[in-house]
C-alpha cells in the first residue's frame, strides 16, 4: 500500500500570530476539552516564531493522521473494540505466548482487521513523515532559552532546550510531540510511542547529544 502511494505532501506553513498555541488549540478541542488560550501564549513567548511555526505544522499533520485513523476505525465504535485491537495489532505480525493478544480469526472483530475493514491511515502517515522531513531543524539544534508544556486529551505537547533533560516514566508516560533541541537527555518514558488506543499519534524529535533511552530499574523481589 505504500508503495502505491503518491509522493507524500507535508503540511503548508502554519502562519497567524501564535501558530503553536492554534496547533494545540485544534488538538485540545478534537478531544473535547476546554482550552484556556492565555496560560498557553505566555507559556510559548519564549520559543521562537520560526520555532512555532515548525512544531505547528508538524501538530496539524499529526491531526489530520488522527483524524484518518479515525475514520479507518469508524467500523468499530466503542472504547472496548479499540482497546482490543490496540492489544491484537501487534501479533498480526509478531507471535506471542499470551492468548489474550493473540488474534482470532474465528472472532467477527479479529477477522476484519485482516478483510480490509480497518483503514490503515497510510497516506496520512507517510504526510506527517514528510512533513517533519521537510522542515530545517538546523537552526534550532542545541538552542537554549525555549520550553513549552501543554497538555491535550491526546497527550502532551512538549518542547524543551538544548540542555540535559530526563523524561521520566511518570511524568512523559503519555505524550502527542516532544521536540527536544539536542542536549544529554535521558529517556525513561515511550515518548513517540501510542500508550493505549485513545491516543491516535505520537511524535518525538530530538535534535542531537549523547542520549540514554531506557526505563526506571525497580529491583525484583527476592
Amino acid at each position: 500500500e505504500v508503495d502505491a502511494l503518491p509522493s507524500p505532501t507535508p503540511a503548508p506553513a502554519a502562519d497567524g500570530v501564535s501558530p503553536l498555541v492554534d496547533a494545540v488549540e485544534a488538538w485540545a478541542t478534537r478531544g473535547g476539552a476546554s482550552f484556556d488560550r492565555a496560560p498557553a501564549v505566555a507559556d510559548a513567548a519564549d520559543v521562537p516564531m520560526a520555532l512555532q511555526s515548525a512544531v505547528a505544522r508538524v501538530l496539524r499533520s499529526a491531526l489530520a493522521a488522527a483524524d484518518a485513523r479515525d475514520r479507518g476505525l469508524a467500523r468499530f465504535p466503542s472504547e472496548e473494540e479499540r482497546a482490543h485491537l490496540f492489544k491484537i495489532a501487534p501479533h498480526l505480525v509478531l507471535p506471542t505466548n499470551r492468548s489474550d493478544e493473540r488474534p482470532n480469526f474465528g472472532d467477527p472483530e479479529d477477522l476484519a482487521v485482516v478483510l480490509g475493514e480497518v483503514r490503515l491511515p497510510t497516506r496520512e502517515a507517510a504526510d506527517l513523515a514528510a512533513t517533519v522531513e521537510s522542515v530545517d531543524w538546523r537552526p534550532f539544534a542545541g538552542a537554549m532559552g525555549a520550553s513549552f508544556d501543554v497538555d491535550t486529551p491526546a497527550g502532551r505537547v512538549v518542547i524543551r532546550d538544548g540542555a540535559a533533560h530526563r523524561y521520566g516514566a511518570a511524568e512523559y508516560r503519555r505524550t502527542l510531540l516532544v521536540i527536544d533541541l539536542g542536549g544529554d537527555d535521558t529517556y525513561e518514558a515511550p515518548v513517540g510511542a501510542n500508550v493505549d488506543a485513545a491516543q491516535p499519534v505520537s511524535v518525538a524529535i530530538d535534535l542531537g547529544g549523547d542520549d540514554a533511552w531506557g526505563y526506571p530499574e525497580t529491583p525484583g523481589a527476592l
